[in-house]
């Protein structure tokens, strides 16, 4: 097992651009070792975890029909059931992409979300009544395959189009599965991968069905539970065992309920609301400070309530590769998606550290607000700015 993990991290410790000849040598060497002594020499270890890391090396390398036949082999005895098989027909696409076969490709790609698809009927071709999985490592795989197919069919836009339909799936499957108790930091990378993705395919006419207000009040009331959850690994709050068995008891009755409603049970339904609301009302006796840091949800159209005909807010959500300026105001919303690199961080950090010295250099300044600074129509009087990442340092004013 320590051989295989040595032997993968020479395989995937750098982008494939980057990946070099020694770096495959060395991966080839260890993992062809934990293999030997797993076949011949009587060792026990996940056999099939080992060669599928071999195989995702002889893809890197470009061996693609040793990793094609290789790959084959491991599908063939797997059940439908078996919770490998998504990963492993998504692997076999993926050699199928880079030998430029976008049928046979499109085909395995289908067959592994088929298998996350959770219900009993079929997933349709458009993947339009995708039903998510509760397996969070399932959003990782359905932003794999759409990245996998904007690597290697750019210009096609027929998988385009698939690529479009896969960024609101994985919303959905993150939304389905992500861990609502603990903090994990992949949970805000995919988060912002999905953000990005459905964005952009919908800059290129895609997903028009999907609102920029729908967008951001999903995006906010995950990114605030995150955020909670953040908090909450880090604060003295974690030493409160009978704190973590409320929230625990909390999680478990919201569960029960989705579950006795989706079946119809209304009895049973009725009695676990009963038992939520005393739990929330011992909770918020025993721990009266705790509402401070728990969110309410987010509605765009509670804001723009709130909001007088003179004031406009600046949403800010910086992404992988782009940054998303959402401009609110009282009637309207709208969003735009510009290019973001290490360059521009590296801008704002120049700025800010001349500030911090008490000087102010307008042609530093400038560039940085003509990408992050929409135009202000003139009756706008009040500006509220809701930043995030490296913009929470940057002084607006």
């Amino acid at each position: 097992t320590a051989l295989n993990h040595v032997g993968d991290w020479y395989a995937s410790r750098k982008p494939e651009a980057l990946t070099t000849t020694e770096d495959l040598e060395k991966a080839f060497y260890y993992l062809d070792k934990c293999i030997d002594l797993t076949e011949n020499n009587g060792y026990k270890g996940n056999y099939s975890t080992f060669k599928y890391n071999k195989i995702k090396a002889l893809a890197l390398a470009n061996k693609l029909d040793e990793a094609e036949l290789l790959m084959a082999n491991l599908i063939a005895p797997l059940s439908e059931t078996d919770g490998r098989k998504p990963y492993f027909l998504a692997q076999q696409a993926l050699i199928k992409a880079k030998q430029k076969q976008k049928d046979s490709s499109l085909s395995y790609f289908y067959r592994a979300v088929d298998i996350v698809h959770s219900d009993s009927v079929k997933l349709a071709q458009d993947f339009k009544n995708f039903k998510p999985s509760t397996n969070y490592g399932h959003t990782k795989l359905l932003l794999r395959i759409s990245e996998e197919l904007q690597r290697y069919f750019p210009q096609d836009k027929g998988v385009q189009k698939i690529v479009a339909n896969l960024y609101p799936m994985a919303f959905l499957q993150f939304e389905n599965s992500y861990d609502k108790r603990k903090f994990n930091e992949t949970q805000k990378t995919y988060l912002k991968q999905i953000i990005q993705g459905i964005l952009q395919t919908k800059k290129l006419g895609y997903n028009k069905e999907i609102s920029p207000v729908h967008i951001l009040n999903r995006y906010e009331n995950i990114k605030n539970l995150i955020a909670w959850q953040k908090f909450n690994k880090n604060r003295q709050i974690n030493n409160y065992p009978e704190l973590d068995s409320l929230q625990l008891r909390d999680y478990s009755l919201r569960s029960l309920i989705a579950q006795a409603k989706s079946e119809s049970k209304i009895h049973i339904e009725d009695s676990l609301q009963t038992l939520l609301s005393q739990t929330e009302k011992f909770t918020k006796e025993t721990f009266p400070n705790l509402s401070l840091f728990n969110q309410t949800n987010f509605e765009v159209k509670t804001l723009q309530d709130q909001l007088r005909k003179d004031q406009l807010v600046l949403k800010y959500i910086v992404l992988e590769n782009h940054i998303a300026v959402y401009t609110i105001t009282k009637n309207d919303l709208n969003v735009v998606l510009k290019p973001w690199s290490s360059d521009d961080n590296s801008e704002i950090e120049t700025l800010i550290n001349q500030l911090k010295n008490q000087k102010f250099n307008y042609d530093d300044a400038m560039p940085i607000a003509q990408k992050i600074l929409p135009e202000i129509p003139e009756d706008i009087e009040h500006i509220v700015i809701n930043p995030e990442e490296i913009l929470n340092n940057l002084p607006f004013e």
